[in-house]
């Protein structure tokens, strides 16, 4: 019963909504194809946009996780960009596959 329920649960769709679903879709634009050369996107995050992000980080704003504030970021900010630089790498590169391994992404 319950299989039979679930192979005959769309046979009998209104071909009303159908033909709406159809003339909707075909009405959407397509997105123009990209020549671009995007190789860049998987370039390295760099110290310098590290320290213009920590740059253009507004004081006042609650810490993250990690408890570190931005005006701890601002004070440090050449001490801790090169470290992020690693840590980026690290989560990015090789902790991305360990974190895929164990099912977190």
């Amino acid at each position: 019963m319950i299989h039979d329920f679930y192979n005959n649960l769309y046979l009998n769709c209104d071909s009303k909504l159908d033909q709406d679903i159809s003339e909707f879709l075909n009405g959407i634009p397509s997105l123009p194809h990209i020549s671009q050369d995007v190789s860049g996107l998987m370039a390295s995050i760099s110290e310098e946009e590290i320290l213009s992000a920590i740059k253009a980080l507004r004081i006042g704003k609650a810490s993250g996780c990690d408890g570190l504030t931005v005006e701890c970021f601002k004070a440090f900010d050449v001490t801790i960009a090169p470290i992020l630089v690693l840590v980026f790498f690290m989560m990015y590169g090789i902790g991305r596959k360990y974190l895929i391994c164990r099912g977190w992404l």
